[in-house]
């Protein structure tokens, strides 16, 4: 299949456009810098998605697109907006796709659009998938939880923690750290793509995307400093204390939280009951404890994704994606090492 993939260069875009192209798909993949996708055997696509001309007779060889584009956090005064990114790209996209006669979509949005909005993030990431539903598009959306895996050099919510626990005599959580997250693999969520790329019967559905192992925000903390060996010693800290500096702070980029990305955290990121998740399609799990002990990225007996050496960046977070969950019951704080 012809598939053109947009966020080729971000976190979660690379890793679906290398395991779209192993298992044998034809790639375009949509780069503003194509030198930035190490990824050989793809039909790197200068353009931007603000500017659909600049890639609609690329999108018109194609059969299906998955848009994988989206941020973590905002810097208008650079023009970097969730307006911009999450909402005007996706339908500048859905209607290019519409345009050019490319019917299969697969938008990657984030777990928590199903409630009630009350951040710019995921108010923007809820209207990007009204526009898609409201296309006349074969569309599946999936939500995917905190993301991790995928090469070292990019930045996304997991790395950063790390970076910060490797650094720090001390970290903070916030109130008692119960929230719950379920970390999902690179190679999940980009199996689960090309899956339903494969099955017509997920047309018209959102799917969640999340690990099996669920985790309080404490209890993952922990379980960074253990296979990191940090020597980092956590503490509890009021959120209204985070959050008055997050109000202050959050617009610079060395701060590593926003007041938004800290509504996110504490509001947890459990799969809401009876949803639909990668289960459905028979997606192999991967551990979360195993890829941080062990560096297993890939379930048993699948192949493991060929990469090409990239030289050593330090970036802001690159526009990926946020959280979503599972039902299972979380660890405590008590049962992580």
């Amino acid at each position: 299949m012809r598939i053109f993939v947009t966020g080729a260069t971000g976190f979660v875009g690379r890793e679906v456009v290398r395991h779209l192209q192993q298992a044998g798909h034809d790639v375009f993949a949509l780069c503003r810098n194509p030198d930035d996708l190490y990824v050989s055997g793809v039909q790197k696509v200068r353009g931007d998605i603000l500017e659909p001309h600049s890639f609609e007779p690329q999108l018109r060889e194609a059969e299906a697109c998955v848009h994988c584009i989206g941020i973590l956090r905002a810097f208008p005064d650079k023009g970097v907006t969730f307006e911009k990114m999450h909402y005007q790209a996706t339908l500048n996209l859905v209607r290019a796709c519409g345009k050019v006669g490319v019917q299969r979509y697969i938008h990657i949005s984030a777990n928590g659009v199903e409630k009630n909005p009350t951040t710019e993030y995921m108010r923007s990431k809820a209207k990007s998938e009204q526009a898609v539903r409201s296309s006349s598009l074969d569309w599946t959306i999936l939500r995917p939880s905190v993301v991790y895996g995928g090469n070292p050099n990019r930045e996304n919510f997991v790395k950063m923690l790390q970076d910060n626990l490797s650094k720090a005599p001390i970290f903070p959580y916030f109130g008692k750290g119960e929230y719950r997250l379920a970390p999902v693999s690179t190679w999940e969520l980009a199996e689960t793509v090309r899956r339903c790329l494969e099955n017509k019967e997920t047309v018209g559905k959102a799917i969640h995307v999340g690990g099996e192992e669920v985790y309080t925000y404490k209890a993952l903390l922990r379980l960074l400093c253990e296979a990191g060996k940090f020597k980092t010693s956590l503490f509890s800290l009021p959120p209204v204390l985070m959050s008055t500096a997050a109000g202050l702070l959050g617009g610079f980029k060395w701060f590593p939280l926003t007041n938004d990305m800290l509504k996110m955290l504490m509001a947890g990121n459990d799969i809401p009951p009876n949803a639909l998740t990668q289960k459905t399609l028979e997606v192999p799990s991967v551990s979360f404890r195993g890829w941080l002990q062990h560096g297993l990225i890939e379930p048993a007996g699948a192949p493991a994704l060929t990469e090409t050496a990239e030289p050593r960046v330090t970036t802001q977070l690159q526009p990926d994606d946020a959280p979503a969950v599972n039902t299972t019951k979380p660890l405590s704080p008590d049962d992580a090492p």
